[in-house]
């Protein structure tokens, strides 16, 4: 028996001298070498030499879901056999299978039914949802996903190939134009040639773990007579914001254009723990480089049938091949039968020591079988520098609970503080490897031969010199590292340890142990510890001693140097409009104290983004960016500046510090902190508060500042803006001459607009709409430039849900012309496709050097900063353009009065002459740099020379 693939929606069997023809929910298909009965039957019989067929049913029944999970067809009612007895039929059972086989007869009955097995992907179980407005349902565990916050309302996402570059937005039609129109969710360009790549649409499609949106409706003409169209995959990674936009995976052959996009908004609730361990010996184990946001571990059996899939602190990575029960740090699947994958443990806890085993326990899974008892595994993590493609393996299962093993050298211990007293076994030479990363941190350059004196607040001083020894002028005893004395006179110069070149890496810091120095009066001999740290940018660059510790008389120096530095973090966040920088907040010289009011003892120390300076007679673990005063001189770490801060949506920033000491309360966890920095403009920089602390030792803490703030959603409320420096003009631009008591009233399409400068137009708005919506208050503006034109911003305005702000907002874009007068706001077309903003252009000689420096009769040039202008004719004021009058800008030349004859002065030329000239100057200068600062500078001139440029209004214009 074989299978011959005669088309692509039918399979033929020969079993013997027969040839079984067999197709699934459809009519067997007509062949070239064989002929079936007619009629619409879904199964044949033929001889080899096609000589004879028999139709074996027709198509009669819809498939049928079997209890266990498996498919069946059946096409009853064939050609008789037997003599009449009974009727040929074919009974076909799909089994789920992760692999394609063939199907095969199994059994022919003596009934005459024809029985076929075939296993195929296809009898798997899929769940499949669609949803509207950027909203979808999981059918299988019921959580609905939503894609709204991916939705760029500023400007659109830019994505190439190479190519082509692509625009892209969801949840909506593109914020720019393409190909003159705008209703486009994907825009093809190349040159000067758009091509929409797919109408918008909120429409998206669940299905079995992936999250898919489809763009139907582009550009047709592509490759022969295709229809443009565009596909995105949202995959779930749970570290990923999703703000950096989709990418480019590939075009196929019918013009449709296939992108991915790694969000966590495509993930459902996950769970997170910190994946490091401290020993008491001062040992760490960090299994963090196994902990993944985009994909999973997976082990299958041998045979074949059961697939566990696991994650490392962290839930399982949920995508179309591991759709496992939320929060579940593993989870097995039944491959038969894919809907059904059994928790078998859930995320509580990182990883422990038992017995000298580094482990992690996943627990509170399903109930195992048919007892109450839950489901749990643990994960064992072996040692083994040797084993480059670790996987974890199943070694047992006893009862309810999952055994699993893994090989692999993330979980090698790192030391960080070795406080033994031997003498180091190599003598080394400076260096240190990062084993990670393969950085090599270098101090030789600190080598100096008469060593560094340093003393602390009482009388004693160290000299010690890195990785070499101190002149025995400094220090007597020969072979020292460090030596140390009480008096001036040096006079009981005791050696602090023998030198060495052993330089150790450790997580946040290096460190070099003099050890074998010479006995204190309890019997030790002394010892020097030296950290290097990569502190802050400004931190003092030598050592300091922090503490001196006189039972084992070891004394503790701590050492801020750009050497021991692989990396700092970055210590801002993005987002969609701009960047929120916390770098102020950073702190080189001292550190933030924080109370905590239910325990007066405690007291917290706190950086930003970077380690905290020193603190002479605390003894923290060298690196932290946060630390527990415990005693006079013990403190607990809570954790190291690892990873970047994460910006909250609702105005709040998070930064987590981690890999602290170990919990006090469950010694199988370490510490960390998070502070969450809270929006609050008058709250200025701020200051930490502590609130509580977790049950997992996490230490929380809150800080409201300014910092954390979206200027576009909150500005003081500091009242109109008027004037803006002109450092072109060396003078200021007011425009207080565009206030008027009325406001300016500007018809757009079927609304009608009231706005002002300088003051409100209706109440307390600075525009509004007829209906008394308002779109800004005339309290909440700002006043910058923007390349050549002035860019006025009004804020706050009333509620408007598909703003980021959820408020309204405006922006007015003055521009020169002489020409114009004072000018009168002029609709831009783009508002047909905003709903929650609004954008005029105004036209008006305020922002032009030549109105700015108006020449009076006794040729004396003064800056015009208030009132006096180049003015329109009061009396004949202009009529309000409409966006309909061809788009204009400004109103109609005859509807100006001529500007005055002085401002066109013989003397007004002469200088207007030199200032071209100067600026010919310029530019040629700036093209032959063409440097970004060049580019600044261009358009610092064109508004100088009130040259105008041609433009287009893009989405960063409103940023």
């Amino acid at each position: 028996m074989y299978i011959v693939y005669e088309a692509e929606d039918y399979h033929s069997l020969f079993q013997q001298d027969q040839l079984y023809h067999i197709n699934v929910c459809g009519q067997v298909n007509e062949g070239r070498h064989y002929h079936c009965p007619p009629g619409v039957i879904g199964a044949c019989q033929t001889s080899f030499d096609a000589l004879t067929a028999h139709n074996l049913g027709f198509l009669t029944s819809h498939p049928r879901v079997n209890e266990d999970g498996s498919l069946t067809i059946t096409y009853t009612g064939g050609d008789q056999c037997q003599d009449g007895k009974h009727a040929r039929s074919t009974r076909i059972n799909l089994i789920c299978n992760d692999i394609e086989y063939e199907p095969v007869l199994v059994d022919e009955t003596s009934t005459c039914e024809y029985i076929f097995t075939w296993l195929t992907p296809a009898a798997c179980p899929r769940h499949i949802k669609k949803g509207t407005d950027c909203l979808v349902e999981d059918p299988l565990y019921g959580y609905v996903y939503d894609l709204n916050p991916l939705r760029n309302q500023m400007k659109d996402y830019n994505v190439t190939d190479g190519e082509h570059d692509y625009l892209i937005n969801i949840c909506g039609p593109l914020v720019s134009k393409c190909k003159g129109e705008n209703q486009s969710g994907v825009c093809q360009i190349k040159g000067d040639e758009q091509f929409s790549g797919g109408m918008a649409t909120s429409n998206i499609t669940f299905n079995d773990g992936t999250l898919v949106m489809n763009y139907n409706g582009g550009t047709g003409s592509c490759a022969g007579n295709n229809t443009r169209s565009a596909q995105i995959i949202f995959l779930c990674d749970q570290n990923a914001s999703g703000r950096d936009g989709p990418h480019f995976f590939h075009e196929d052959e019918t013009c449709t254009y296939h992108f991915t996009w790694l969000t966590m908004h495509a993930c459902p609730p996950f769970s997170v723990v910190d994946c490091s361990v401290v020993t008491d010996n001062g040992t760490i184990y960090d299994l963090n480089e196994l902990s993944s946001s985009s994909m999973n571990e997976e082990y299958s059996t041998s045979a074949g049938n059961q697939k566990f899939v696991l994650n490392v602190c962290r839930s399982v990575v949920h995508n179309k091949e591991s759709r496992c029960p939320y929060n579940a740090g593993a989870c097995v699947i039944d491959l038969k039968h894919k809907d059904k994958a059994l928790n078998i443990g859930k995320v509580h806890s990182g990883p422990y020591i038992e017995d000298g085993n580094l482990k992690i326990k996943y627990s509170g899974g399903d109930p195992c079988g048919d007892s109450t008892q839950l489901s749990e595994t643990i994960i064992q993590f072996n040692c083994d520098k040797e084993e480059l493609y670790a996987y974890p393996q199943l070694i047992t299962q006893e009862g309810c609970k999952y055994i699993f093993e893994w090989n692999t050298p993330i979980a090698c211990p790192m030391p960080l503080i070795d406080h033994t007293t031997s003498a180091p076994d190599t003598k080394g030479n400076c260096t240190a490897k990062n084993d990670f990363t393969g950085y090599v941190f270098d101090l030789n350059s600190l080598k100096k031969k008469m060593g560094y004196e340093i003393q602390d607040s009482g009388k004693v001083h160290i000299v010690l010199n890195v990785c070499d020894e101190v002149d025995t002028k400094r220090c007597p005893d020969k072979g020292s590292g460090a030596c140390s004395y009480t008096h001036d006179n040096h006079t009981d110069n005791a050696s602090a340890g023998k030198a060495n070149a052993n330089l150790q890496y450790h997580l946040g810091f290096l460190s070099l142990y003099y050890t074998g120095g010479q006995a204190c009066g309890n019997g030790e001999q002394r010892s020097t510890l030296i950290s290097f740290i990569c502190g802050a940018e400004d931190a003092p660059d030598m050592p300091v001693l922090i503490h001196e510790d006189l039972d084992k008389c070891i004394y503790y120096i701590n050492w801020y140097t750009d050497l021991a530095c692989e990396r700092r973090i970055n210590c801002f966040v993005d987002t969609w409009e701009q960047r929120l920088d916390l770098t102020p907040l950073i702190r080189s010289t001292s550190n933030y104290e924080v109370s905590n009011p239910e325990n007066p003892k405690q007291k917290f120390y706190l950086n930003v983004c970077r380690p905290l300076n020193h603190i002479v007679g605390l003894n923290c673990r060298p690196g932290s960016s946060a630390c527990l005063s415990m005693s006079d001189s013990e403190a607990l770490s809570l954790g190291q500046p690892i990873t970047t801060p994460q910006y909250i949506p609702s105005d709040e920033i998070q930064m987590i510090y981690s890999h602290g000491s170990k919990c006090l309360t469950n010694s199988a966890i370490g510490i960390s902190s998070r502070i969450t920095f809270i929006c609050d403009l008058e709250a200025g920089k701020g200051s930490p508060t502590y609130k509580n602390v977790t049950h997992d030792c996490q230490y929380l803490f809150e800080w409201r500042t300014a910092l954390a703030c979206e200027n576009r959603q909150n500005v003081p409320d500091s009242g109109p803006v008027c004037q803006i420096q002109f450092n072109a003009a060396k003078t200021n631009v007011n425009l207080k001459p565009l206030n008027r008591p009325e406001g300016y009233s500007v018809k757009f399409e079927d609304k009608e607009y009231k706005i002002n400068v300088c003051g409100a137009a209706c109440g307390e708005s600075g525009v509004c709409t007829s209906d008394g919506t308002s779109f800004g208050l005339s309290s909440k503006s700002d006043l910058n430039w923007d390349y050549d034109k002035l860019k006025l911003m009004y804020y706050g305005g009333d509620s408007c849900s598909d703003a980021l702000s959820g408020q309204r907002t405006t922006i007015i874009y003055f521009s020169c012309n002489m020409s114009a007068g004072l000018g009168y706001p002029v609709p831009d077309p783009i508002m047909r496709d905003l709903e929650c903003a609004a954008i005029f252009n105004w036209e008006t000689n305020l922002t032009c050097i030549e109105a700015i420096y108006n020449i009076d009769d006794s040729s004396h040039s003064k800056p015009i900063n208030s009132d006096t202008v180049i003015p329109d004719n009061e009396s004949h004021e202009a009529e309000k353009p409409s966006a309909e009058e061809g788009n204009s800008d400004s109103p109609s030349a005859d509807q100006q009065q001529t500007e005055p004859e002085s401002a066109y002065s013989t003397v007004s030329a002469a200088i207007s002459s030199v200032l071209i000239v100067t600026g010919i100057i310029f530019v040629i200068i700036l093209v032959l740099f063409k440097s970004e600062r060049g580019q600044q500078v261009v358009s610092s001139a064109r508004r100088f020379f009130g040259m105008r440029g041609t433009s287009t209004l893009l989405l960063d214009d409103m940023m």
